[in-house]
């Protein structure tokens, strides 16, 4: 209460003082301080509390800039909210390669908190946003200072050298195309700290540019979500009452010298960190074998794209049970899936030390879900098991350890291949599909391990000099059934050291039903990717099926394709990178028809020297494949010498109700002036032309230019109510036509005839 005598003016400025009192309190309890959306006010970016002067630590500082100068300075040309005028938080690989720091990395620090977070923990959000070959990798590292910072920091800059003890808690190496991203982590610091933003180069491309660029920091008490370090309690997992037997505890150190962990899993990865606890299972007195502890999750919500939980692991001791995971969704809690699972092997186990394993798993669902971590009592008293830091993450991922998931895909190549089938390798020659390391010839692979194991990945070698031009090399999952369509994810690397040569290989996605039923169902060829590249396929139900992995050599190049990190999880997703879609009617025409047929018109004629044929060998020498550029055939033609013959290649049915753009290649040798290449849909038995062309549209050669060209056809074709057939018909006397690389697209805007004066109505 404020004295009566108080003055008029002096009582209004004691109310407004205290109502501002209020006010920040209420802000504060809301807000962190460390908050910062970079806002914008006039032509300055607000750096909020954030520092960037970080010289002390012997890096480069990151800078501000808004969306708009992104082409002139660096960043994405839009902040997290899509505007062109606010502003983020960045660095550009440029300003990192141009300092004159003794460490090439770049830091961007929050404002240090002086207190512990306590053992609840904090949940970091952020959105990112990664592009260009010359950025390496974005991390987030905890400091913890082993001083207080206040002393030798002064008006938002270090004013002398200070010493922190540093924890990597986060990593990303895969680009986002300039696209934003969001990110969040859980994490917990026993004292004064801040947490850096940290970008690391890739010197092999300094001289191509890239950045990374922060946005929409906000920090939150306790963990995110459904992740927990168990520093505390179980956060928003619970004991399940009533379908199991006991119950999960919460420990810091075992009592027991044989069994259950020393320290929880982020002290024994520093023995200098003295918080934390973790989850575990007593399996001594009362407990008997086969007991059984369940720990459920909160409700998790859709996911409109996989999810990877992650989370360590500990089995030791000698008689550790089975650890599984299981899903259920909220209107079905009663009915458990097990998705991943640890089991002994009569009373036995491969584990056993006091160390912590890391694991994980892909989770998807359409409907809101649960997970629960049920774990048993094998040898009494002598096996305790032990979770800790479970987190999520975006995306899919392959389940850890090998062997964890029942399903028939999954594997991340650093201990075997999982199941999938390499064809064996002739001593003294080289392979052209093999598991590899980083070497000086091989690019690195894409799977991170927080236990620095070298990193392996299968590689199909393009330039094995024992291959030719459209040999393919097989990597075969097992036999598998499945009930439900599954999506089929790995991540593509493919390159070749010579810049000139723009075709170079292909990798395939081949899905086999038995009987010799095969189709490709996803297919990418002679795209140089920036690093790794996320790729995935729709698997549908079916029995008794095998899907092989297959990469096709291009002519004699020096390159390769990587496959890394492939994973398998219930869901029905679409085809990325979208232009590695297969519709029935593409056919490169490597080694066959594809699901194309040959009619001649006159069905008693029906004579096959007569019709469209399929190039191989030298039997049509004037002319190389428009796939890969290579010769000895990998085309369809017709030819014909004082003859007239007339062929129909047939395309299998089109869907009705479906626009297409239909496109192919298209070459003609000999001089022929009645040859005519003609296209017709097919539809309830009546055909109508779409395209034409005749040796006069196509461009003549030079005079000194023997070789004979390729020629890019397009042409729309408009939805129909009924199925229908595309027919390619060649009309030829003295000359030839060939066609190659038919390729259609679905959901295109614009589709113009293509050369226009293939129009029927033009010729």
């Amino acid at each position: 209460m404020f004295p009566l005598a108080m003055a008029g003016s002096s009582r209004n400025k004691y109310f407004l003082s205290l109502f501002a009192h209020f006010l920040w309190i209420s802000f504060a309890a809301s807000q962190d301080a460390n908050d910062c959306a970079f806002d914008v006010a006039g032509d300055t970016v607000s750096s909020c509390t954030i520092i960037m002067n970080t010289t002390v630590f012997g890096v480069i500082p990151w800078k501000m800039g808004k969306a708009d100068g992104a082409y002139f300075i660096g960043g994405p040309p839009v902040d997290k909210s899509g505007t062109a005028t606010s502003g983020y938080g960045f660095i550009s690989t440029t300003d990192i390669f141009l300092a004159t720091s003794y460490h090439k990395k770049a830091w961007m620090l929050t404002a240090f908190v002086g207190n512990s977070t306590g053992p609840t923990g904090k949940c970091l959000s952020f959105a990112y946003a990664m592009d260009g070959l010359s950025m390496s990798s974005f991390k987030i590292i905890l400091l913890t200072y082993k001083q207080d910072p206040e002393e030798v920091f002064e008006n938002g800059t270090f004013t002398g050298p200070i010493q922190t003890q540093n924890t990597l808690l986060w990593t990303q190496r895969d680009l986002t195309g300039g696209k934003w991203k969001d990110a969040k982590l859980t994490f917990t610091a026993p004292g004064p700290h801040s947490l850096a933003f940290v970008a690391e180069p890739n010197f092999q491309y300094e001289r191509n540019r890239g950045y990374v660029a922060v946005d929409n920091i906000k920090f939150t008490e306790g963990p995110c979500g459904n992740e927990c370090l168990f520093d505390s309690n179980t956060c928003s997992w619970e004991n399940e009452e009533g379908q199991d037997d006991f119950n999960w505890s919460i420990g810091r150190s075992s009592r027991k010298r044989g069994t259950g962990p020393s320290r929880d899993q982020a002290s024994s990865l520093d023995v200098s960190i003295t918080t934390g606890g973790y989850a575990y299972i007593d399996s001594s007195y009362p407990r008997r074998s086969g007991d059984t502890a369940r720990l459920v999750s909160g409700l998790l919500n859709t996911t409109s794209k996989a999810l990877c939980i992650k989370f360590w692991l500990n089995l030791h001791g000698g008689g550790v049970g089975d650890i599984r995971l299981l899903y259920a969704t909220e209107n079905n809690l009663n009915v458990t899936k097990e998705i991943w699972k640890l089991w002994k092997d009569e009373g036995t186990t491969s584990f056993g030390t006091d160390s912590w394993y890391p694991c994980q798993q892909t989770v998807s669902s359409d409907e809101q879900f649960k997970l629960t971590f049920e774990a048993s009592v094998g040898f009494p008293g002598a096996g305790d098991i032990a979770i800790d830091t479970i987190t999520f993450a975006e995306g899919s991922c392959p389940s850890v350890p090998p062997g964890s998931n029942t399903g028939w895909g999954d594997c991340n190549f650093l201990h075997g291949t999982c199941g999938w089938e390499l064809p064996r390798k002739d001593t003294g020659s080289c392979a052209m599909v093999e598991r590899v390391a980083e070497s000086s010839y091989d690019p690195p692979g894409h799977t991170w391990n927080d236990l620095d194991i070298v990193d392996m990945y299968v590689k199909f070698d393009l330039g094995c000099y024992i291959n030719q031009a459209r040999d393919k090399a097989v990597l075969k999952s097992k036999t598998f059934t499945i009930d439900s369509p599954q999506c089929l994810s790995f991540w593509v690397f493919m390159f070749t050291t010579l810049a000139t040569q723009t075709k170079f290989g292909a990798l395939s996605v081949v899905l086999n039903t038995g009987a010799g039923k095969k189709s490709i169902i996803w297919r990418l060829q002679n795209e140089q990717q920036a690093g790794w590249t996320y790729s995935q396929v729709p698997v549908p139900a079916g029995s008794g099926m095998t899907v092989t992995i297959e990469g096709t050599k291009g002519p004699n190049v020096i390159g390769m394709i990587g496959v890394d990190d492939v994973a398998v999880y219930t869901a029905d997703c679409k085809v990325e990178p979208p232009q590695a879609r297969v519709e029935a009617a593409d056919c490169t025409f490597d080694d066959g028809y594809c699901q194309y047929t040959i009619r001649n018109p006159d069905q008693e004629t029906d004579v096959p020297s007569l019709n469209w044929r399929f190039a191989y060998g030298d039997t049509l020498n004037v002319l190389r494949d428009h796939t890969f550029e290579a010769d000895f055939g990998g085309f369809m033609f017709i030819d014909s010498v004082n003859t007239d013959l007339k062929s129909h290649l047939r395309s299998p049915k089109l869907q009705k109700n479906t626009t297409y753009c239909f496109t192919f290649y298209y070459a003609s040798f000999y001089s022929d002036s009645g040859a005519v290449l003609s296209v017709y849909r097919y539809v309830n038995e009546r055909a109508e032309i779409l395209w034409r062309a005749n040796q006069g549209i196509i461009p003549e050669r030079p005079a000194n230019d023997q070789q004979v060209k390729w020629h890019y056809g397009q042409i729309a074709l408009e939805d129909q109510a009924s199925d229908f057939e595309v027919y390619i018909e060649g009309q030829v006397r003295v000359g030839g036509w060939a066609i190659d690389d038919i390729k259609v697209f679905t959901a295109v805007t614009e589709c113009k005839t293509r050369p226009e004066a293939a129009a029927p109505n033009r010729f």
